[in-house]
């Protein structure tokens, strides 16, 4: 069902509680735990959204599909083209090669993604995937529960969190390998970003493995003792930066992998996170290697897309109005172009200007829009939304909504979108929600 037609009723009654949700002191403790984590740079829409079970369901299945197939076309690439290959097809340097995991590359057994899924006016469509333990957005399920305490709402009594299904994925790993400590590490110069950092993990790391040493420490605070062999066996470090953090040219990196520590991941995500991966799925030349569940998937909830090449760039532009334009290499939408926003010469001058083959076109998703509350004042305006669907260790956990009412490319670090969390329900579900908020009970 459109996502802006299952919240109609929900964003109604939404507003008819919006009395109730500023004398409940909800808000003041979500802004308390902002304050409290550092992450006062974050933007909290001040409700909730709701999606329909059904489609949550169809939607973790074809991502699931898609983390497998790429998996397959992986493995396919991996025993015809050297390692130095691979590395340049997915643009990362060869001097990066000790420090990607090939067997977890292959096999994808510590998977922590969020999938980057865009609602249409008749549909679903997923258009980034971030195969990637530094991925953000996990916290903002510790928000809702947060603001669910407060409201006395029992809107997650019944689902997993990202942050729950991490615990469960990092105990599993230190069981199968008799590990003792945990480190969660970050990047420097990411310390007082005024965003989320991994201490909200630590606590629930630290509620659920009381047994274990649970450390968050930054890269140039990481002991000397535990970059040993010796220690180095006993560690389970959960890499909370990015690829693009790094500007010591992999230097701290190469040390951990060295240490023989087990690490959560290392760079072989960069490869699953290019976003040429996307054109690849459209290629009928890979899917012999694919499931017929896996090529439906592609079918239904894949944007078309084609990597671009010099014999279709002007073809390409003269569409540009219906396309995308997307660097395989890049983050949080930057080098993102809407077509219709720019005139074929700039895309064919920003193309030019970074490498007509590094980039991507992919279908536009047409959608209209939602009416949301931005901020505490909640007047309900017109929003952009893009879904992260979290896929971690083969199952799904939740969905972030982030929405702007300001640009179609939806990016939180840019101060023009903000996040909610889009609780599954079925329509029965949300019936007795609604029921419960508007008679004021805490159970539905």
């Amino acid at each position: 069902m459109n996502f802006a037609t299952y919240n109609r009723p929900w964003l109604e009654e939404m507003q008819a509680q919006v009395p109730y949700i500023r004398r409940s002191g909800a808000l003041e403790r979500l802004q308390s735990l902002l304050v409290e984590q550092g992450a006062h740079k974050t933007p909290l829409l001040p409700i909730p959204l709701s999606i329909d079970k059904r489609t949550f369901d169809a939607l973790a299945t074809a991502g699931l599909n898609l983390l497998s197939a790429q998996t397959k076309i992986l493995r396919y690439l991996h025993g015809r083209c050297s390692r130095a290959e691979m590395l340049r097809r997915f643009d990362m340097p060869e001097t990066m090669e000790p420090v990607v995991d090939w067997d977890e590359l292959l096999v994808g057994a510590h998977t922590i993604c969020r999938a980057d899924v865009l609602p249409s006016n008749d549909g679903y469509y997923f258009c980034e995937l971030n195969p990637d333990s530094s991925v953000g957005g996990t916290e903002v399920s510790d928000c809702l529960q947060v603001l669910c305490n407060g409201l006395r709402w029992p809107l997650t009594e019944t689902m997993e969190s990202p942050q729950q299904a991490t615990v469960q994925l990092l105990r599993r790993v230190v069981e199968q390998k008799g590990l003792q400590r945990i480190v969660l590490c970050d990047w420097t110069a990411n310390r007082g970003s005024g965003y989320f950092s991994f201490d909200l993990l630590r606590k629930h790391l630290a509620r659920a493995l009381p047994e274990l040493e649970i450390h968050l420490v930054y890269h140039t605070e990481y002991p000397e003792a535990w970059l040993t062999p010796e220690e180095g066996r006993r560690t389970l470090v959960h890499r909370g930066f990015m690829y693009n953090d790094m500007d010591d040219g992999g230097a701290f990196v190469h040390r951990l992998v060295n240490s023989g520590a087990t690490i959560i991941n290392t760079l072989e995500t960069e490869m699953r996170m290019h976003k040429s991966w996307f054109s690849m799925f459209c290629d009928p030349a890979y899917h012999h290697l694919l499931t017929a569940g896996e090529v439906e998937s592609i079918a239904r909830y894949v944007p078309h897309t084609v990597a671009v090449n010099r014999d279709n760039l002007e073809e390409l532009l003269r569409r540009k109005a219906d396309l995308v334009f997307k660097l395989g290499a890049s983050y949080g939408g930057e080098a993102v172009l809407i077509g219709a926003n720019h005139s074929a010469d700039a895309l064919r001058e920003a193309i030019a200007a970074k490498g007509l083959k590094l980039w991507i076109a992919q279908k536009a998703i047409v959608f209209d829009g939602i009416d949301l509350p931005y901020t505490s004042d909640f007047q309900f305006t017109r929003h952009n939304v893009v879904l992260g669907l979290f896929l971690i260790d083969g199952r799904a956990s939740g969905v972030t909504v982030g929405a702007s009412h300001g640009s179609k490319v939806v990016n939180i670090h840019t101060g023009k979108a903000g996040y909610s969390w889009a609780v599954p329900m079925t329509a029965e579900e949300q019936a007795r929600y609604l029921t419960a908020m508007r008679h004021g009970n805490a159970q539905p």
